[in-house]
């Protein structure tokens, strides 16, 4: 099988686009990180805030909001690490669908309640679905670049967040 040549400027190409890559890594990291250690400090202030939206039972409220904010710090310190980035970065994509999912679902059925983000007091409204749109963007735009041929054809980063590197 013979392998094909890359110009370098295709080589080029490929690397910014593993540099854009890890910002949007490191960015969403950030934020996850962020997002959950007042969740974590604070487990009853997001309790309530699990309970706002109405659409779990008590016992699986408890279950959610002991466990969601402890997945959204391993997701954030894995994209800030690198270590197991791919894996990490489909759980964040898989969140972020999520949480636009209850957001629309609460604004939509006209529920006045915080959104639960940062654990601050403000109020489900187009600029916090937004924002969590714009999160799901680049966590789908990451995982986009997994699939960019030139990253696979020139072997670039093999064994470090490439391809199959899970």
């Amino acid at each position: 099988m013979e392998k094909t040549s890359v110009t370098p400027r295709q080589r080029s190409k490929a690397l910014s686009i593993w540099k854009v890559r890890d910002i949007i890594n490191l960015v969403l990291g950030v934020v996850f990180l962020a997002a959950s250690i007042p969740k974590i400090v604070y487990p009853y202030e997001f309790l309530s805030s699990v309970y706002a939206y109405g659409l779990l039972s008590r016992d699986n409220g408890i279950y959610v909001s002991v466990m969601l904010p402890w997945l959204e710090f391993l997701v954030g310190a894995s994209l800030v690490t690198g270590i197991l980035a791919n894996g990490a970065l489909i759980l964040a994509s898989f969140l972020c669908a999520f949480f636009v999912f209850v957001q629309v679902w609460a604004f939509a059925y006209g529920l006045e309640i915080a959104c639960g983000c940062f654990l601050g007091q403000e109020m489900i409204s187009y600029v916090s679905i937004g924002r969590t749109v714009l999160l799901l963007a680049a966590a789908v735009a990451s995982l986009a670049a997994l699939c960019m041929p030139l990253g696979v054809e020139t072997g670039m980063r093999k064994g470090r967040n490439g391809p199959g590197d899970f």
